[in-house]
Parts: C-alpha cells; sequence; structure tokens
C-alpha cells in the first residue's frame, strides 16, 4: 500500500457536475502534488482491484442495498485504507420525493456509513438532514461544498440584458430538475419579452418538449459541454429543482457573473445571498410564476451578477484546503 495514493471511485461519469467536480480534484493544479487517479468502474466487482495500493478510497456513487456488500467486501479487502464517500446524491428532498419507506432507507445509509472512515456532505443543509436523521457521528462527517475550477467563467462578460430578458436552466433533463414547472410558469407568466433557454438531455426530453409545444419563447438548447458558452447567451439561471444536495450550476452561474432564482430545497437556498439572487420559498408553480414576474429591471440584474460573483470569492480555494486537510490526513 502507498499512504498517499489517493483513488477515486465512479461508476456512472454521465453525472456531468459530479464528474466535473472530480476532475478538478484529480486534474486540477490546486492539488496537483497530491497522487490521485478517478477510476470508472461500473460494476462494484471491480472496486477492490481498481483501488489495490491506494491509502484513501474516495467513493462518489450512490449508495444502495445491492452495493452494501460490495462495500462490506471493499473495507474487508482493504483494512489498512481510508475510505472516505461523498454524498452526492441523498437528502431531505429526495427522501421525501423519492423514498416510501423511510426507516428502510435510512438503515441502509446508516449501515454504509459505518462502513468509512468519512462521509463528505456537499451543504450545510445535506450536514443538518444526516445529524437530524441520525445516519452517523458527527465526528466521521464534515462539509465541502464540490466547487470547480470556475477561471474561465469568471472571465466571461455580464449579460447583454436586452429587452428581452434571456433566462437560462441547464442540467439533466430529469424529474428532479424541475424544468416541467419551469415549462408550465412560463405558460402561466405569458410574457413575450421573457425568452426560456434548457440546455441538457436526459430521459424527460420528449414530455418536456410536448410541455413547451406552442410556447415560442421556450427553446431547447441540447446538452452541451461549454458551459461558458452557454451562460454567455443568458441573463439569469433558474435552478427550479425538486432536491439538490448542492446545485454545481447554481454555483457556475453565479461565478459567470449571473443572478440565480433557485428553489428552497436543500443546498440551493445556501447559495444566495443577499443581493445576489430570490429564493423560491413556497415550491410550488404558481410561486415560480410570480417570482419570474418580480424579476427586477435589467440594471438591477447586472447588479445582482456582479455581487453573485463576488460572493463566490474564495469558496473554490477553501474547498480545495479541506480537500487537501482530508486527503492527506494521517
Amino acid at each position: 500500500m502507498t499512504p498517499g495514493k489517493v483513488v477515486h471511485l465512479l461508476r456512472d461519469t454521465r453525472l456531468g457536475g459530479v464528474t466535473r467536480m472530480i476532475h478538478t480534484l484529480v486534474d486540477g493544479g490546486a492539488l496537483a502534488d497530491i497522487d490521485q487517479s478517478l477510476h470508472a468502474v461500473d460494476d462494484p466487482r471491480g472496486w477492490c482491484a481498481a483501488s489495490r495500493g491506494a491509502g484513501t478510497i474516495v467513493l462518489h456513487d450512490s449508495l444502495s442495498w445491492r452495493l452494501l456488500p460490495w462495500l462490506f467486501l471493499l473495507r474487508l479487502r482493504r483494512p489498512r485504507a481510508r475510505i472516505i464517500l461523498v454524498e452526492h446524491s441523498y437528502c431531505a428532498g429526495f427522501e421525501h420525493h423519492c423514498v416510501p419507506v423511510r426507516g428502510r432507507f435510512r438503515s441502509m445509509l446508516a449501515l454504509s456509513y459505518a462502513l468509512v472512515d468519512k462521509v463528505v456532505a456537499v451543504s450545510a443543509a445535506q450536514q443538518r438532514w444526516m445529524l437530524d436523521a441520525r445516519l452517523l457521528p458527527a465526528r466521521k462527517l464534515q462539509v465541502i461544498y464540490p466547487h470547480l475550477d470556475y477561471s474561465r467563467l469568471l472571465r466571461l462578460e455580464p449579460p447583454a440584458c436586452t429587452r428581452r430578458l434571456r433566462i437560462g436552466a441547464i442540467g439533466r433533463l430529469h424529474e428532479q430538475k424541475g424544468f416541467d414547472r419551469l415549462i408550465h410558469a412560463v405558460s402561466a407568466l405569458g410574457r413575450r419579452d421573457v425568452e426560456v433557454l434548457i440546455a441538457g438531455d436526459g430521459p424527460q426530453i420528449d414530455r418536456l418538449k410536448a410541455l413547451a409545444h406552442g410556447l415560442p419563447q421556450v427553446r431547447f438548447y441540447g446538452r452541451t459541454d461549454d458551459i461558458a458558452r452557454f451562460m454567455q447567451q443568458v441573463d439569469l439561471v433558474v435552478v427550479p429543482s425538486r432536491y439538490e444536495p448542492f446545485g454545481i450550476v447554481a454555483a457556475e452561474a453565479r461565478a459567470a457573473g449571473r443572478p440565480i432564482l433557485v428553489a428552497a430545497n436543500d443546498g440551493l437556498a445556501e447559495q444566495v445571498t443577499p443581493g445576489t439572487g430570490w429564493v423560491i420559498e413556497n415550491d410550488t408553480v404558481q410561486a415560480l410564476v410570480e417570482a419570474l414576474d418580480a424579476i427586477p429591471a435589467r440594471r438591477e440584474l447586472r447588479a445582482a451578477g456582479a455581487l453573485a460573483r463576488e460572493s463566490l470569492t474564495g469558496e473554490y480555494e477553501v474547498s480545495m484546503h479541506r480537500w487537501r486537510r482530508l486527503l492527506t490526513a494521517p
């Protein structure tokens, strides 16, 4: 075993925000002196082989009862390695919307967390949910926001803020992201000076396009890996997710100098500080309609975007510092 070797394990590299965050850790310059590698292992039976020789194993997968035996085997086969789990998936909102039997779900999480040395929560809201649910002791839990290298986004010009308000929404086209609510809200809003640009791909693409039929102000951008190019085309970014442990898109919008309008779910509200955006307190389509209709004048939008960018100052460095301490701890 090499004490300094860190192996990151991920099954699904299609998870855009998670994958970008891992590449920031592995390939970014901030932690270049730490021996790290990413292994895309689509079958948990390959975890042990992929982590051979690692002093620290960082898991980025969504836990389940099916994975529990393989996590136990990894713990058994790698008794001297530190195992860190980053909880990208689960939060209070996920439990509310997706979990039919809460006790069984929490038992699975508690058993899984007991097998690892440290759990990383990606927001303070997620941390509170874990502790309130008594899923693990506080000493095993650490909050590290999954910030990326935003250098390209930080160089973008401010939003144009022409007479036509350009609203951006980007992410996997999945029920979680709430894009159906956004389309319903735009339809109910009935304003022709508002244009919505939705970027991404996913299982809801056909349903969302059907919902947008007859709404010329809603356009689909398609899948994109060029986040900066997309952000340059919009004045404001809406994140109407039903649940979101953190919300990397909101952070990217802030870095791009775009104010954000977010649902008050899980880690999203933490990203709005005074003057940088707005939180939709009531999780309904009507609340979203009212929030969109109350968006201020263009000059105020530019000022909010500047404050949003400023609010992100130093956050990437703080995250990298916390990761360094975690990965190099004895």
